[in-house]
């Protein structure tokens, strides 16, 4: 189940190191949690508080894709995925963006117990050891006297190994039972990634409203586990806590996973410090006028040399007044993007990824930042590189709409464009007097800047609008054309007609 779009309420996500991180204060992500347990929309909503061991699980040590695919999958299509430690906000700083607050797990339950108990919405308890589990929802109840517990569960699930085969029956009844409870909040408490892995396999069979990755806060609730004073939390020094608390335990994973944790934020860190510097201002991203044939439109926005957090707002307002689901976002003169960029355009693509939304043309530099903030994988399937790549898909997705023709008048210049092709087939589907009608009596500029291919046909049709704008009296000019057009047009010897030299 996809659930990243029914999110769409919440700011766009701040991508870190391969991961989309909601920037919520912890407010903001109780009351939507609270919205979502509440809603009697279908569907479980997930919410991850990451953390540096979320990050470690999930990622190689140098860049290239996730080192666990499925957990990665998990921890994207989540609806709230938060900052679960002060070095992931920390990070987000590094790295041109902004995350409100950490948000642990640790923190909203207790909150959650306390406003659910007002909201009458009943909590599930999944996970853990069961003397635990239990005296963690007494515990709960004790302080929330109008809390319902649900039901308390904590059953041993496998999802990894041979096991797995078997455990579809076993899962099916544990869903039943959780239905079968009324419960709208599910806290699961399997750990990572154990838990987000029996979420995403069981997603479609669960009814809560939403459910809540906790990892072992069932520990700290009932008081297994002391939690670090405020000021070492404040201070992103809780692991530190942890660690003189159970050192045999901790000491390796916190090692390793520190040092993990450095080797992935660096790269990123560094690129964004040259890059910040080096890359200045530039003119906010463009929407450019619909290109349409018949009833079929694609817009285009031009992305801004910069794609920091200035120009992510803007880009997200442009795609709202597209309002289109063809949309190409030309990343021909971009050379800059933050944490707040590339998760602006995660969720751009994201959000209407079934609807034909392409990046084209990224720069060198936006692919050797997309590459080290771990943003390849994504950005990837939807990339058209060349001009070629982009008519290829946009023919797919019209394949009777022929050549996409765009108009932009303003009092001293019409700007005529064409997406895909000028050719005899191309342009057999549009309504030439109509088109020399909408040209008005302006100075032309014909931008071949999208059109992939020209034929015969296309140049008549070049050389007619070249002659119609001479017999009134104002000029007519191709510009941008790309070089495979400007070699039609050669061979054709029409270069002294066409091109402006």
């Amino acid at each position: 189940m996809d659930l990243a779009n029914q999110a769409g309420s919440l700011p766009a996500p701040i991508w870190l190191f391969g991961l989309p991180v909601t920037p919520l204060s912890f407010e903001q992500a109780i009351e939507a949690i609270l919205e979502w347990a509440d809603t009697s929309e279908p569907g479980c909503r997930f919410v991850v508080t990451s953390n540096v061991d979320f990050l470690v699980k999930t990622l190689t040590w140098f860049p290239s894709g996730p080192r666990h695919p499925e957990l990665a999958d998990v921890l994207r299509s989540a609806a709230m995925n938060t900052a679960d430690g002060m070095p992931l906000v920390w990070a987000a700083r590094w790295l041109g963006a902004h995350l409100p607050a950490r948000v642990s797990g640790s923190d909203l339950v207790p909150e959650l117990a306390r406003r659910a108990a007002r909201a009458h919405l009943p909590v599930f308890l999944l996970g853990g050891q069961q003397p635990v589990t239990e005296h963690a929802a007494s515990t709960l109840q004790r302080e929330n006297p109008e809390l319902k517990i649900a039901g308390v569960d904590c059953p041993f699930v496998f999802t990894e190994g041979g096991r797995i085969a078997f455990e579809a029956e076993r899962d099916r009844a544990l869903c039943r039972r959780i239905e079968e409870s009324g419960a709208r909040i599910l806290l699961i408490g399997f750990g990572n990634p154990k838990q987000e892995m029996w979420f995403q396999r069981n997603s479609y069979r669960l009814t809560p409203g939403v459910a809540l990755g906790v990892g072992g806060t069932f520990n700290f609730v009932a008081g297994e586990i002391r939690r670090a004073p405020a000021w070492m939390q404040r201070a992103g020094l809780e692991w530190l806590f942890r660690l003189l608390e159970e050192p045999g335990r901790l000491w390796k994973r916190y090692a390793i996973g520190l040092a993990k944790f450095a080797v992935i934020a660096a790269p990123p860190v560094l690129a964004h410090w040259v890059a910040n510097r080096t890359v200045r201002g530039s003119a906010p991203p463009r929407l450019l006028a619909p290109f349409l044939a018949g009833k079929e439109l694609v817009r285009v926005i031009l992305l801004p040399e910069r794609l920091d957090a200035a120009g992510s707002a803007a880009l997200r307002a442009l795609v709202t007044e597209a309002d289109t689901d063809a949309l190409v976002l030309d990343a021909s003169n971009c050379r800059f993007a933050d944490a707040a960029g590339f998760g602006t355009l995660w969720q751009i693509i994201q959000q209407g990824r079934r609807h034909g939304r392409y990046l084209f043309a990224p720069t060198r530099s936006l692919r050797a930042l997309a590459a080290l903030h771990r943003a390849t994988d994504f950005l990837y399937p939807f990339t058209c590189p060349h001009l070629a790549d982009l008519v290829l898909r946009i023919e797919e997705r019209f394949p009777v709409a022929g050549c996409f023709v765009s108009i932009e008048g303003s009092p001293e210049t019409t700007r005529v464009a064409f997406l895909g092709g000028l050719t005899a087939d191309d342009l057999r589907r549009v309504d030439r007097e109509m088109l020399v009608d909408a040209l008005g009596r302006t100075n032309l500029v014909f931008d071949l800047s999208y059109c992939r291919r020209i034929d015969g046909d296309g140049l008549a049709l070049l050389l007619r609008l070249k002659e119609y704008a001479a017999a009134h009296g104002f000029t007519a000019s191709v510009h941008h054309a790309p070089p495979e057009v400007i070699r039609s047009i050669e061979v054709a010897d029409l270069a002294r007609e066409l091109l402006d030299r």
